[in-house]
């Protein structure tokens, strides 16, 4: 159970947020500052929070929960992000940023049409509202599981814990309410914070967990050998191939991946941005891993998706279990608040397309609205989501099946000028239609004879790679053949001719640097190296009330002051020059 001091902490950590959101408001003066930071953001900044957007608390209940039954396959699941961001960096990115759209959503308007875009939005809009849903449904859960309150209140469950109904709407008020004030400028500081937060505790937990089993023989000696495998018979080379296939289209074509791309200065920041992003996130996957995992050596009866939790809370002073469930929103946070001002920005701009005399003060007005509207209906299906279940099994055919049709058509037509909005709706269609079959017509044909039952019971069989058939195999086969019948009549879209027009007015040139800096980096740097320095005092005071492992805990929090003091007086110096 969490302590008072854990419960000061989480409370204190969501004021914070709530703090940075309005404090980044006065940066927002139009509709630009708001959905993109008017292009001025550090391409490390962006690299950083694209890491961030990629976080869940998801990413601690369905991959932790992997790594706990399975081992190091959930490594190699969570590394294929990192080699699809650099995939992405090198071949995708620095084109968004040189065509000069405000969003991915301007790109599908002008090259597919209104109609396309207007389609695209809300399939996409409907897919990402389910999936911060989750998000943000699986925080309350871990939230309300540790917090303690008196039977008969109005916050209790029933059983003495927070319920999770007000868990949801606590988390989901945080989560709109710092993204509504500062935009997407509170986006990407919170999420250079949240960065901060979760790799400085779970710095702590490792070695805690290995001195807590002994060492670290003592402790890789006490997991099932099964463990060490890179691959499963659920999880083959074959799947990690496809998942990171389809990771790189989440990255190269997800909107809120997109965003990251555009709100740099240039497109040679646009490529290091994802370069950044894929190569932490190669690295730190066997890091933030190893407590769930090592768990499995502690207590292998725990519940799968509450293994991260446990793990961490095993070993954590007081105060600091306070810290990793703080880092734990954090996460979701990153993602949700992505998702929600990326879409806000998208239907804004619908609204401005309708009425084109709006001045910049009523779009930032209209925005905000958006942006509020869109988090009561994440908050309002977060509610209905305990009659849902599967939650892994949800995420994993959630990407699976939407990635590739819808986000594999704009990523194509973004690099071939062949692709037509028949297309598009061709892709759709055919995609859509197999997945269907998949899901609801082979199920009732496992137990008859024939090929089709063949068909059914190796689907069955292997759920995972029948999925990637679906969602990823067809569209990229369908999308050859336009291809190819394209090339044999050597057609151009127009709507690659209009994509052109529009950049050769809007966009820049891939090989356009940028020196120097802008005042918003000085008080960015302030900002972060403030915040550093706070977390790194905390955990000081942390060893105060710890009865062990008081050591681990100072040289981790003088190591953060070592990393802030410098950051906080380079903001302060530079900002008076």
């Amino acid at each position: 159970m969490l302590s008072t001091l854990d419960i000061v902490v989480i409370v204190a950590y969501l004021l914070a947020l709530l703090w940075m959101g309005y404090k980044v408001s006065k940066r927002v003066n139009s509709a630009d500052d708001l959905f993109t930071a008017s292009n001025e953001v550090p391409w490390w900044m962006s690299g950083i929070s694209a890491y961030m957007t990629m976080f869940s608390s998801g990413t601690f209940v369905i991959w932790g929960g992997i790594a706990f039954k399975y081992g190091f396959v959930a490594v190699s699941i969570c590394m294929t992000h990192g080699l699809a961001a650099l995939i992405t960096g090198y071949f995708i990115s620095a084109r968004w940023r040189a065509l000069g759209v405000s969003s991915a959503g301007e790109f599908v308007r002008i090259r597919f049409g209104n109609t396309a875009t207007d389609a695209f939005t809300w399939l996409n809009l409907l897919s990402r509202i389910i999936g911060v849903s989750v998000s943000i449904y699986a925080m309350a859960v871990l939230l309300t599981a540790l917090i303690e309150i008196p039977i008969g209140s109005l916050f209790s469950d029933g059983n003495g814990k927070l319920s999770v109904q007000w868990g949801v709407i606590i988390v989901g008020i945080v989560v709109v309410g710092y993204t509504v004030l500062g935009g997407l400028w509170a986006v990407l500081l919170t999420d250079i914070l949240q960065f901060i937060v979760l790799i400085a505790v779970t710095s702590i937990t490792v070695p805690l967990l290995f001195s807590h089993m002994g060492g670290i023989s003592a402790a890789l000696g006490s997991l099932p050998t099964e463990h060490f495998n890179w691959t499963t018979v659920d999880y083959p080379f074959l799947f990690l191939a496809g998942w990171t296939t389809l990771i790189s289209l989440k990255i190269g074509g997800e909107w809120a991946f997109v965003q990251r791309s555009i709100c740099v200065r240039t497109p040679n920041d646009a490529k290091k941005a994802n370069l950044l992003f894929g190569t932490v996130y190669l690295i730190t996957p066997i890091f933030w891993m190893l407590p769930p995992l090592l768990y499995a050596g502690i207590n292998s009866d725990a519940a799968q998706g509450q293994a991260y939790i446990l793990a961490v809370s095993s070993v954590l002073p007081v105060g600091l279990s306070g810290v990793m469930l703080a880092a734990m929103f954090s996460a979701t946070a990153s993602m949700a608040d992505s998702e929600i001002n990326v879409f806000s920005g998208a239907i804004t701009e619908t609204y401005k397309r309708i009425k084109q005399n709006a001045s910049q003060k009523d779009l930032v007005r209209v925005g905000r609205i958006f942006t509020s509207l869109l988090g009561i209906a994440i908050i309002g299906l977060c509610l209905l989501i305990p009659k849902l279940g599967g939650v892994e099994r949800l995420v994993l055919s959630g990407v699976s099946l939407l990635v590739g049709p819808m986000i594999m058509p704009v990523v194509w037509s973004l690099l071939s000028r062949r692709i037509s909005l028949s297309a598009f709706w061709i892709v759709i269609a055919i995609s859509f239609s197999a997945s269907f079959i998949l899901k609801y017509v082979l199920p009732g044909s496992i137990d008859s004879q024939g090929f089709v039952a063949q068909i059914a019971q190796w689907v069955d069989a292997n759920k995972n790679l029948s999925e990637q058939v679906s969602g990823l195999l067809i569209p990229f086969i369908t999308l050859s053949i336009l291809e190819i019948r394209g090339r044999t009549k050597d057609t151009t879209d127009k709507g690659w001719l209009a994509v052109e027009a529009f950049r050769k007015e809007h966009g820049m040139s891939m090989n356009t640097r940028f020196t120097g800096s802008l005042p918003t980096d000085y008080s960015n740097y302030t900002l972060i190296g403030g915040f550093i320095i706070a977390i790194a005092c905390f955990m000081t005071l942390i060893t105060l009330f710890a009865s062990t492992d008081k050591l681990i805990v100072f040289v981790f929090a003088a190591g953060l002051l070592l990393i802030g003091v410098p950051i906080f007086r380079k903001g302060k110096r530079s900002s008076n020059l």
